[in-house]
């Protein structure tokens, strides 16, 4: 259960910080690093609560 929580983390909040520096590359525009990390923290939190509700109802 913890790895997969672990897992969940990581995979979120680095695959918003890819796309972010994909786009900023493309536009020359550091802020959309930022603004995908959050993106990736908030579905990181989002899908915790998910499986903390999944687990519950077992």
């Amino acid at each position: 259960m913890l790895r997969d929580i672990a897992f969940e983390f990581f995979i979120m909040i680095a695959l918003g910080i890819f796309i972010g520096y994909i786009i900023a590359e493309y536009t020359d525009n550091n802020l959309w690093i930022v603004v995908f990390l959050l993106f990736g923290i908030f579905c990181a939190f989002g899908r915790l609560f998910k499986m903390i509700k999944e687990y519950e109802k077992r």
